[in-house]
């Protein structure tokens, strides 16, 4: 699904129902990754420039990583415990494989209409309104086209938002994924004021002290088997 072609139907859908909605709680993953919360912030952030009332919220045993900090947007998430009106909104996930990585059962059961964003071929499907692209390198390049289709402003916020989530589940565009439309929307978030160096530098050369010693005791006991295919890390 390439930024130069025509929406399909799935795409087009979640359009029309994102800006349908008035209240929604935007979520991921437990333990998230780039890609999770650069489209959970995209997602909310767009939302709200269309005057939705709209909630981002982690599960309670989620934890962000401390170089995920220089997005702003993280100060506004609602952790452990849902809204008290949760149940009267649409619950819109991205980049959840399946309902079980939400790690609140409780969200899906009562959740007037689910939309599910994502680009894991093994998505369950989970969701009233379904989007999963598995050939897109990161769900952040599947939202960029979504807010195509809506003719969301693509502010800095968004823009770095988006980038964080393309860059790191791209392998920083090095995985097989990675296509020509990836660049292309990667080029167009640049041009919204994307400072590429400062985010590279924040995810990939500021590694706490701790983190840097628990990777070096797991290099220190890596087990190689399989002819050299499989490499076995233990803490």
């Amino acid at each position: 699904m390439a930024a130069s072609e025509p929406a399909d139907p799935a795409l087009e859908a979640v359009a029309d129902a994102l800006l349908s909605e008035k209240k929604v709680l935007v979520t991921t993953h437990t333990k998230p990754d780039g890609d999770a919360l650069g489209s959970m912030i995209a997602v909310h952030r767009a939302l709200e420039q269309d005057g939705v009332d709209s909630i981002m919220y982690l599960s309670g045993d989620s934890t962000i990583a401390p170089e995920f900090q220089f997005l702003a947007a993280l100060r506004d998430v609602c952790y452990r415990d849902a809204p008290a009106d949760a149940g009267a909104r649409t619950l819109v996930a991205v980049d959840c494989g399946n309902a079980e990585r939400i790690g609140n059962d409780a969200l899906l059961e009562n959740a007037p209409r689910v939309i599910n964003i994502d680009h894991h071929g093994d998505n369950s499907r989970f969701g009233d309104i379904n989007l999963v692209a598995a050939g897109a390198s990161s769900t952040a390049e599947i939202i960029y086209l979504i807010f195509q289709e809506m003719g969301t402003q693509i502010t800095q916020e968004i823009a770095e938002a988006l980038y964080t989530g393309i860059l790191m589940d791209s392998g920083r565009f090095q995985y097989g994924s990675t296509s020509p439309s990836t660049l292309r929307v990667a080029a167009d978030l640049m041009s919204r004021g994307v400072d590429h160096t400062k985010i590279f530098h924040c995810l990939y050369e500021s590694v706490p002290v701790a983190k840097a010693r628990l990777q070096c005791r797991m290099l220190d006991n890596l087990t190689i088997s399989c002819d050299g295919r499989l490499a076995i890390g233990l803490l």
